[in-house]
């Protein structure tokens, strides 16, 4: 019998947040191979607040309990040098959920301290090839700061989840034309998850008898396809929050999945387009450096933004807006840096830790 490859050390995957509602269903699609693959053996470390020991040594039994054959061992730590040491891929999932009474600006304020001491423990204690995925909001400003404190991994290592706009995005116009939503492809999200966010179908097409029919001409309702579904996607999230009084969770879980897949295992269909936030390059416009969620097309594990799309005036201004509020974002998060720099030190304290690092566990 050949060990080789059964021997090879397991991945290791850091899930912060790990308390909360979205880890709690994103670890089981991981464990059982869904995300990197059934070849691939994993080591879960799993941090959050010291106060959710016991949730999290509970997750770690039912993970243990489903013996999920790529489940190698499960670590569960409230400690950020034990959690963040040599991780090959790291899931930044913990941090303050946004609620209905809460502005973007409070959401930045409470959640850029968080990213700034993950950011300089990721530069510490990980691999310096480690590969980090943004899920917390706003995640492309929490993606700015976390890489800014992180200058010794590069920075398209790093990629922020905005795949949950183009999966409503996706689902709407199913629903719209009664086709499932693997029928439509190439929808595309510009920008950030805020009320800013481009949804742009201009290229997006749905499959019907093996032809590719453009949305426009399937729906044949321009202000539906501008207006109306637009304002479904932007809101939808503030829907579920009214609803349950809890941010999404399951359908983010999912989003995550989808965008972990393309980006380690599957990567993407050249007829079709995965949007995340990633560093700018310059392209259609946006300031290079700017983290903004374009097309892009993923090949060993590597983004590239998808070029030749033709943006009409009218997306182009909605992008200019977009743009305009993540700068204002961006320079905001910046300033709250600067004002924490006794904060700057990974080993902040405890009660510094509470205050800042409270993610969706509250909300279960």
């Amino acid at each position: 019998m050949n060990l080789s490859k059964v021997c090879q050390p397991p991945l290791r995957v850091l899930i912060t947040g790990a308390a909360g509602q979205v880890a709690y269903h994103f670890v089981f699609m991981l464990a059982k191979g869904d995300g990197f693959g059934r070849r691939i053996r994993l080591l879960l470390i799993l941090y959050d607040l010291p106060e959710t020991t016991d949730l999290l040594e509970g997750l770690c039994i039912e993970l243990i309990d489903c013996c999920y054959p790529t489940l190698q061992d499960v670590v569960t730590t409230s400690n950020i040098e034990t959690a963040f040491t040599n991780v090959s891929v790291a899931f930044l999932i913990g941090g303050k959920p946004c609620s209905a009474d809460m502005k973007l600006s409070d959401l930045v304020e409470v959640n850029t301290p968080i990213f700034k001491v993950q950011g300089l423990a990721l530069d510490k204690y990980a691999k310096k090839t480690a590969r980090v995925i943004v899920v917390a909001n706003p995640a492309n400003t929490n993606l700015f700061i976390c890489s800014k404190y992180a200058p010794s991994i590069p920075k398209g290592n790093f990629s922020a989840l905005t795949q949950l706009d183009c999966s409503r995005l996706r689902a709407q116009i199913a629903r719209k034309l009664r086709v499932t939503p693997n029928k439509v492809r190439k929808v595309l999200t510009w920008g950030s998850q805020s009320p800013s966010l481009v949804c742009d179908v201009t290229k997006a097409v749905v499959v019907n008898e093996g032809k590719d029919i453009s949305i426009a001409e399937a729906v044949d309702d321009d202000d539906w396809l501008k207006y109306d579904l637009t304002n479904i996607v932007r809101n939808r999230e503030e829907e579920v929050m009214n609803l349950t009084n809890k941010s999404p969770s399951i359908s983010a879980a999912k989003a995550l999945l989808d965008h972990t897949r393309s980006l380690f295992h599957t990567g993407n269909d050249f007829n079709n387009f995965t949007c995340m936030g990633v560093f700018s390059d310059g392209s259609y416009g946006i300031p290079e450096g700017m983290v903004f969620s374009f097309p892009v097309h993923i090949s060993s594990s590597t983004c590239s933004i998808v070029q030749g799309i033709e943006i009409d005036e009218y997306y182009q201004n909605l992008i200019d807006k977009s743009i305009c509020e993540s700068e204002q974002e961006r320079d905001r998060a910046l300033r709250i840096c600067v004002l924490n720099q006794n904060s700057s030190d990974i080993e902040i304290n405890k009660n510094e830790y509470q205050n800042q690092n409270v993610d969706e566990t509250q909300q279960q």
